[in-house]
């Protein structure tokens, strides 16, 4: 994978997962989503982070790469890490669900911090696909951000 400029980085750091509380209350589920996501980003735990993705997941994150397999995407979020994401913020605006699959758009923003100190503020929105599993938890489909 092609290094990625820190401000890139950064605004691949911005997701969610439904892997947890899957159930008819669909805003909570995606809420506590994005709750379980912060929590294994922020903790650097990338193999639970993987498994919020479907085995068959695509991310296409702002530099157009598009990443379709489980080893793309865990070197991606390695790569993430390494650019200083720790700490962010996730609102879903919209939220439609069909049966067993979700569609939301979601504002996300958050700050990096630079080797030198210097703050850096980065927003955007993102949007995401996701499939309810056979034992009724959520996971990532499709994902796209900016």
């Amino acid at each position: 994978m092609k290094p990625l400029p820190v401000t890139l980085i950064a605004l691949f750091g911005f997701t969610f997962s439904m892997s947890v509380l899957a159930g008819a209350n669909y805003p909570i589920a995606i809420k506590a989503g994005d709750l379980g996501w912060e929590f294994n980003s922020s903790t650097g735990q990338k193999v639970s982070l993987l498994d919020m993705y479907t085995d068959d997941a695509v991310v296409i994150p702002p530099s157009s790469e598009i990443l379709s397999n489980h080893s793309a995407i865990q070197s991606f979020w390695d790569e993430v890490r390494q650019g200083g994401i720790r700490e962010y913020e996730i609102d879903t605006i919209n939220l439609h669900v069909d049966g067993d699959i979700a569609y939301q758009t979601a504002y996300w923003q958050s700050s990096i911090t630079a080797d030198n100190g210097t703050v850096f503020h980065i927003d955007g929105t993102m949007t995401n696909v996701l499939e309810r599993q056979q034992n009724g938890n959520w996971k990532i489909r499709t994902q796209s951000w900016n």
